[in-house]
C-alpha cells in the first residue's frame, strides 16, 4: 500500500521533513487556519524534539 502513495500525495495530507524544519513548515501551512496541531516525531532524538517544540512556541 505504501508504494501507492508518493511524496506529493503524502505532502497533501501531512507536513513531512527534517525535524529542524517542521515548526516553520507547520506554521506556514496552518497559521490562520487552525489553532492546534499534534506533531508526531517518529525517529527523532529527544534533543531534536525539544528544539522543534521550542520553535513551535516562538
Amino acid at each position: 500500500m505504501g508504494g501507492l502513495i508518493d511524496d506529493e500525495m503524502l505532502g497533501a495530507f501531512a507536513v513531512v521533513g527534517p525535524v529542524d524544519t517542521i515548526a516553520g513548515a507547520l506554521r506556514n501551512r496552518c497559521e490562520g487556519v487552525v489553532d492546534r496541531v499534534l506533531p508526531i516525531f517518529m525517529a527523532a532524538s529527544q534533543e531534536c524534539i525539544n528544539a522543534a517544540l521550542q520553535d513551535f512556541r516562538r
